[in-house]
């Protein structure tokens, strides 16, 4: 069954391993109440105490880059808070043989509101979108993507190499 791999390797091969990782960082730059960043910190976000459904921090974080409001938005009836990005995921040297899966580009949305009637209740909606990294790499149609109501064709889990895929 396709759902039942994890990229979660018990050895990493039979010699040394060295890396750099940059855990939990960010530089950010603040402007007009809107933040923007580049960031390599993990994500916690969805509906979950232990096991978030979207995003979770049990692994190391993942390059990206983000626009969100400096505060919470204040809509007269309650507080908006939101984020907006887009990054690179890469498959472990140990997943699987085949090369031309190991780069996916992802963007997700993440809103939340807090009524001022009810301030112990947070409404939130996430939507996330991911797609393998073809020949062109990213696309300027991908960044606005996660927008889009549905899939363009290929793109339900469908792998293809072809440009019309994209749009």
């Amino acid at each position: 069954l396709p759902l039942t791999y994890a990229d979660a390797p018990a050895r990493f091969g039979t010699e040394s391993v060295s890396f750099f990782n940059p855990g939990d960082s960010f530089i950010q730059l603040s402007y007009s109440g809107i933040s923007a960043g580049l960031s390599h910190e993990r994500i916690w976000t969805g509906p979950a105490i232990y096991n978030p459904l979207i995003f979770g921090n049990n692994a190391s974080g993942f390059f990206h880059g983000y626009l969100t409001p400096e505060k919470p938005i204040d809509t007269g009836v309650g507080k908006l808070e939101g984020k907006w990005l887009w990054g690179g995921l890469r498959e472990s040297d140990y997943f699987d043989a085949d090369s031309t899966n190991n780069l996916r580009y992802i963007t997700a949305i993440s809103l939340n509101f807090t009524p001022d009637l009810l301030p112990w209740l947070n409404v939130g909606v996430n939507r996330v979108y991911t797609s393998a990294l073809h020949n062109g790499g990213v696309q300027a149609g991908d960044l606005i993507s996660v927008f889009r109501p549905w899939p363009r064709q290929g793109e339900r889990g469908e792998e293809s190499n072809s440009p019309d895929n994209y749009f």
